[in-house]
């Protein structure tokens, strides 16, 4: 189950999640695209489809299974890497749960 980090950069504010994605596991690369993250969205549809294609859409469902377990960690992780910080200390402490560096 993921749970939610309030990030924070100047006046912007970001929510990171840590832990399984469920929603990415059923909807795939429309989640990148609601939390605007248009070119990982983009990779992830082509690779997608081209696993679906290769393998009569196993490989699909696999590459997504796969992805649930690491894209909420690569998400928030890429947040920190543009500068958002974690805004609370129990957001810290769950990133530091999950070996996130901030």
């Amino acid at each position: 189950m993921a749970q939610e980090v309030i990030l924070k950069k100047d006046e912007q504010v970001k929510m990171g999640y840590v832990g399984i994605s469920w929603t990415i596991l059923f909807f795939g690369f429309f989640v990148p695209i609601f939390r605007k993250d248009y070119v990982v969205a983009l990779v992830i549809f082509f690779i997608s489809i081209f696993l679906g294609a290769v393998t009569t859409g196993f490989g699909s469902m696999i590459f997504n299974i796969i992805l649930g377990f690491v894209y909420n960690k690569f998400y928030t992780t890429n947040l920190i890497k543009k500068g958002y910080k974690p805004e609370y200390e129990d957001g810290k402490k769950l990133l530091d749960k999950y070996k996130i560096i901030y």
